[in-house]
């Protein structure tokens, strides 16, 4: 976060639409792309919890693992505690019209459940410690943990 604030995020809304095009989106569609990372990027700097995922000390983001089938695995953040590993995953999803805050929670972490399953497992193995997972919606800002119970492969 040092030297990020809403300034410099304007400043390279450009970048964003350049990096979009060259990705193949037309203009039109890199720029509504642009608006759309540049909101959630806005919204995710500007809470608590945001802010705190991009700038704790012990935070790896971005970290590339290769599972056990030699997959190469990108997990958003990666923290290491006292106890073991906090592994965040950013996410986009909303909550679906009439859909009560209990079942977006639990659609988003029965659709999520495997693939941070893979990143706490990778993570264990790699040095021994326990690791546990929670998703980060970035557009409600919704803090969505996971039972440790439910990351353990059946």
């Amino acid at each position: 976060m040092r030297g990020w604030d809403q300034a410099r995020l304007q400043s390279v809304r450009d970048v964003i639409v350049r990096q979009l095009e060259n990705e193949g989106l037309r203009q039109s569609q890199a720029r509504n792309g642009a608006q759309r990372v540049y909101e959630l990027l806005s919204r995710c700097m500007t809470s608590e919890r945001g802010r705190w995922l991009l700038s704790h000390d012990q935070a790896r983001q971005e970290l590339p693992l290769t599972g056990a089938d030699g997959k190469l695995l990108i997990v958003d953040v990666a923290i290491s505690t006292e106890t073991g590993w906090l592994v965040v995953d950013f996410k986009t999803g909303m909550r679906r019209e009439h859909e009560s805050q209990e079942v977006f929670e639990t659609r988003m972490r029965d659709t999520y459940r495997l693939q941070l399953q893979g990143y706490c497992e990778r993570l264990s193995q790699l040095d021994g410690r326990d690791a546990t997972a929670a998703i980060f919606a970035l557009d409600t800002g919704d803090w969505i943990e996971f039972d440790p119970a439910l990351l353990v492969q059946t």
